[in-house]
């Protein structure tokens, strides 16, 4: 008999992982089947140990926090910094999968694809997909920018159920997302969860300042459509391509990483759109689709 799976799953800020922990705990909310967390522990950073853990028949997953494994004395925007304990600190758990979850602002290509106009809001929606591109934008933060970490531009992970995977969540998607909690700025007509393998998440690294959002998230998709790529980009945000680069440091075997979503704002509406009750309610409406997805890849190694 095989040994279970093992999936780690990385949620970017600490206000992220709380409300995201919220819905993996509710009872009512979460997926059927998706059983109650074990050995949570006391917070501290840097954080060695995972948040949580959790198993179920055939995966057995932890729950970490970005900003747990930093030093608690930087800023936890700091591309640089999250590189720091990361990749030591995910090596000891010794995964089959790391699920990477970070708040994102949408783009006008997917906006036009899911709700068939490039400027209409699908706030408080979960995209998911395992492809990343990544902008270095330390340029936008001046003459001395806090940040300098250097980034691999592109990377896409296989595996051939993902495209299972996939299915089986968007197959489920509209049910899922009656448990989503509607945004409360230009909240969605209609919110999705949707998953597909021709999604990259466009990665706006070494931006530490709030204020330079905008400048760079503009500059990072305006080079995403320069390159060439053939895939949509989903989602704008700053973590998804650092985990993924903290997973596999050596590059060889490559660890899948799978990236998850939540949109909080329009494109280039950051400042209209995102406040504590926005990050809140996009941080739970992962949780409840990550619930889902864990109940599902349980049930694709069914028998393995």
């Amino acid at each position: 008999m095989s040994s279970k799976k093992k999936i780690t799953v990385v949620v970017n800020k600490a206000w992220e992982y709380e409300p995201f922990f919220n819905a993996i705990t509710n009872s009512v909310l979460r997926a059927k089947g998706l059983p109650d967390p074990t050995d949570i522990a006391e917070v501290s950073e840097p954080m060695r140990i995972p948040r949580a853990k959790m198993s179920l028949m055939n995966i057995d997953v932890v729950f970490r926090c970005v900003q747990n494994m930093m030093d608690p004395n930087v800023n936890k925007s700091n591309s640089e910094a999250k590189m720091v304990h990361m990749p030591g600190y995910l090596a000891t758990d010794n995964v089959d999968l790391i699920i990477s979850v970070s708040t994102a602002e949408s783009t006008p290509e997917l906006a036009n694809i899911l709700a068939r106009s490039k400027d209409a809001s699908i706030n408080g929606s979960v995209i998911i997909g395992n492809r990343f591109f990544m902008s270095n934008q330390r340029a936008v933060e001046g003459d001395h920018p806090e940040s300098n970490l250097d980034v691999k531009k592109y990377v896409q992970y296989s595996d051939e159920r993902f495209a299972i995977l996939y299915r089986k969540i968007n197959a489920v998607s509209s049910q899922v997302v009656k448990n989503f909690i509607p945004q409360k700025n230009a909240p969605a007509p209609k919110m999705f969860l949707h998953a597909s393998d021709e999604l990259a998440s466009v990665g706006v690294v070494n931006i530490v300042h709030y204020e330079n959002y905008p400048k760079a998230d503009e500059n990072s998709l305006k080079e995403f459509r320069k390159s060439g790529i053939a895939d949509m980009p989903a989602c704008l945000e700053t973590t998804h391509g650092i985990v993924s680069m903290a997973a596999n440091p050596d590059g060889m075997p490559p660890i899948p990483v799978i990236f998850v979503s939540p949109i909080t704002d329009r494109y280039l509406h950051f400042s209209s759109d995102v406040d504590d009750v926005q990050n809140y309610v996009a941080a739970f409406n992962s949780g409840i689709a990550v619930g889902e997805m864990l109940v599902l890849i349980n049930s694709l190694f069914h028998g393995n």
